[in-house]
C-alpha cells in the first residue's frame, strides 16, 4: 500500500524533505486485523493489541474427556473411524412416534456398542435427509430422541443410526481409537490439583 498509492503524494514522506522531525508521540499501537481490497479501495481493519486477550486460549482444553467430536477430523486422524462404516441400517416399525422411534432390523453397533449419544439420519419418507441425535437406546430396537422429528413417520421408513460416545477413553478402546483420544484421563480435577 506504502509503495502503490503513497509514494506519488507531493507531501509524502513526511516530514517533507528539508524539516528534521524533533519528537513523535505514538497515538496508536495494534495489528492488522483484515485486509479487503477492491477495484477502486484498499480497506484496513486495525486492531488494539488488546483484541488478543479475546481469543480462546489454550487452544486444547486440558480434560479428562476427549475434546474430538465423534468422526470429525481430529478422531478420524488415522482414517479408520469413517462415519459410513459404523452406520447400521433399519427401518421403521409400527409403534413408532416422531420422538421414538422402533427400529426392525436394528443391531448393536459396533465400536462403542451403544446408540446413547449417537444420531439416526431419515434415508426415506417425509423426514429424508433429517438427523437426529439419541438421547436413549433400550438395548434392543427403540430409540429415544432428544428433539422429535418434523413430520410423522411411517411404517417402512428407512434410516440409518450412529453409535454415540460419551468421550472417555475406554469408549474410543471400543472404537479401536484410542491412540486418537483427545482427553486427558489422569489428569487430577480442578478442585484437587494444587
Amino acid at each position: 500500500v506504502d509503495r502503490a498509492y503513497f509514494s506519488a503524494a507531493p507531501t509524502w514522506p513526511i516530514p517533507p524533505a528539508g524539516v528534521a522531525c524533533v519528537s513523535s508521540k505514538t497515538v496508536f499501537a495494534g495489528r492488522v486485523a483484515e485486509v479487503d481490497c477492491s477495484t477502486t479501495a484498499v480497506s484496513i481493519k486495525v486492531e488494539d493489541y488488546r483484541s488478543l486477550f479475546s481469543y480462546q486460549m489454550p487452544r486444547n482444553f486440558w480434560q479428562a474427556q476427549c475434546r474430538h467430536t465423534l468422526f470429525d477430523a481430529g478422531c478420524n486422524a488415522n482414517g479408520n473411524m469413517q462415519e459410513a462404516s459404523f452406520g447400521v441400517n433399519a427401518i421403521v416399525a409400527p409403534g413408532s412416534t416422531q420422538a421414538t422411534i422402533i427400529g426392525q432390523g436394528l443391531a448393536v453397533p459396533q465400536g462403542s456398542r451403544t446408540y446413547v449419544l449417537g444420531k439416526v439420519l431419515m434415508t426415506s419418507g417425509m423426514n429424508q435427509g433429517r438427523r437426529a441425535f439419541i438421547v436413549n437406546w433400550d438395548g434392543a430396537f427403540t430409540l429415544s430422541l432428544i428433539n422429535p422429528l418434523p413430520f410423522p413417520l411411517a411404517i417402512g421408513d428407512s434410516f440409518t443410526a450412529y453409535p454415540g460416545c460419551d468421550k472417555q477413553y475406554l469408549t474410543c478402546q471400543a472404537f479401536n481409537n484410542a491412540a486418537q483420544f483427545g482427553g486427558f484421563p489422569w489428569i487430577p480435577n480442578p478442585e484437587a490439583a494444587s
